[in-house]
């Protein structure tokens, strides 16, 4: 905040007594674009893979790091800025950032989306749309900001013949009273539903879903403009407007737990059932919010959406017990006691050394391991070996639809009781 302050002060000193505005201009921008260096020291994001043993059964984490095709834009909560549309920032290290809140909105926001159109497009029964909205109160919780009213909408919209565009005013008042009356009465169905699933006792109303988000962080800010047109002269109604945005080509990070919290005498059948269907649906709802719905604001114009394959492996990983295998024998020499790699492999942060640390090793360097066998192994090990030392599974994947395809595998082995 004070960095910004100062900067800003110099920036208006200088454009009331200066000659040269532009180049003052020009070095306020370039100091946005100066990341902070500090962030990658805290853990705002915790490992929750090797914390996962931890969670109740069932529970899963999505984890992944993607690249922005088009500018994220924003809008921060701060008081003071030189600019109108500032992007929302870290308030201690003014880093750009997606907020939890804003994940959750925009991923429910993209499920609610894909189930009207499959429920408009025939592919879903009228009597199925309860269960699948049921899905999404029990992924993120209460219906709120407009949800209910949305989907309801939704529904009854299916179920009522449009209005004739030659309706005279009696039939428009008759066909919109009609329309109330089904939205009034598809809000207490499911409220009724609510309460027979019982996610909904008495007057408690309280319910916050089995989702739990992360923040992501950004490390590049730069200056997007538009200039929006009048409609009817194509002349420019205000001239251009600045607007801060990430830029595409920027990395960012993205955690999603879920802990399948819910009614406590469910059975073991039916709680399998219900995590196959959510782990399936949430798959098919993160691709769809970043590669074609997109996150942040502005989103109808096509800002915040991500490429559809992804920086590095992605990992899903799912609380279910799975017994040890016996690693190949040529990786053995490679492995601890716990199935771990062992220490002499792993850097200061735990992870497995680079070709170019591999060299360093000199005469500590396992014997007769080469950079190739070593890079066979780290692949291996990224596969199948992480799942075999904590004993649970894991999958990775390089793009969003192969994210989808192995969520869909999980939850059909999972509906056959095969893990």
């Amino acid at each position: 905040m004070q960095f910004e302050f100062i900067i800003t002060l110099n920036w208006v000193k200088t454009a009331l007594e200066g000659k040269d505005k532009g180049q003052y201009w020009q070095k306020w921008q370039s100091e946005l674009e100066k990341p902070s260096k500090l962030l990658p020291f805290f853990a705002f994001c915790p490992d929750p893979i090797n914390n996962l043993v931890n969670l109740p059964r069932y529970s899963f984490l999505l984890r992944f790091s993607f690249k922005l095709r088009k500018p994220y834009i924003s809008k921060d909560d701060g008081d003071f800025h030189l600019l109108d549309n500032p992007i929302r920032k870290d308030k201690v290290f003014k880093t750009p950032m997606v907020a939890a809140t804003s994940w959750k909105g925009a991923l429910r926001s993209a499920m609610m989306r894909l189930l009207v159109k499959e429920l408009h497009a025939g592919r879903i029964q009228d009597s199925e749309f309860i269960e699948y909205r049921l899905q999404l109160y029990r992924l993120f919780g209460n219906e709120k900001d407009g949800t209910a009213e949305f989907l309801n909408r939704a529904f009854v919209r299916k179920k009522i013949p449009p209005l004739a565009k030659n309706a005279d005013a009696e039939e428009k008042k008759k066909w919109r009273q009609r329309f109330e009356e089904a939205l009034k009465e598809a809000d207490e169905t499911f409220e009724q539903y609510l309460r027979e699933k019982k996610y909904r006792v008495g007057e408690i109303e309280g319910f916050q879903g089995r989702f739990r988000f992360f923040p992501t962080f950004f490390d590049k800010v730069k200056l997007e403009v538009i200039n929006p047109h009048d409609r009817k002269t194509g002349v420019g109604a205000r001239g251009p407007i600045l607007m801060e945005c990430v830029p595409p080509g920027t990395e960012g990070e993205l955690f999603l737990l879920y802990v399948p919290l819910g009614v406590a005498e469910q059975d073991e059948a039916s709680l399998r059932a219900e995590v196959a269907a959510d782990l399936a649906a949430v798959a098919e709802g993160v691709r769809a919010m970043l590669t074609k719905y997109g996150f942040g604001a502005k989103t109808s114009s096509g800002f915040g959406v991500a490429g559809e394959k992804l920086l590095k492996k992605g990992k899903l990983a799912i609380n279910i017990p799975v017994k040890k295998s016996a690693p190949p024998n040529k990786f053995r020499a490679l492995l601890n006691e716990e199935g771990r790699p062992i220490e002499v492999l792993l850097d200061s942060s735990g992870k497995l050394l680079k070709k170019s640390q591999l060299r360093k090793l000199g005469d500590r360097k396992p014997a007769n391991l080469t950079n190739a066998e070593f890079e066979e192994f780290k692949k291996w090990y990224e596969e199948h070996g992480e799942a075999i030392a904590k004993g649970f599974v894991i999958a990775c994947f390089d793009s969003f639809s192969e994210l989808v395809q192995r969520a869909q595998a999980i939850a059909g082995e999972l509906k056959e009781n095969r893990q």
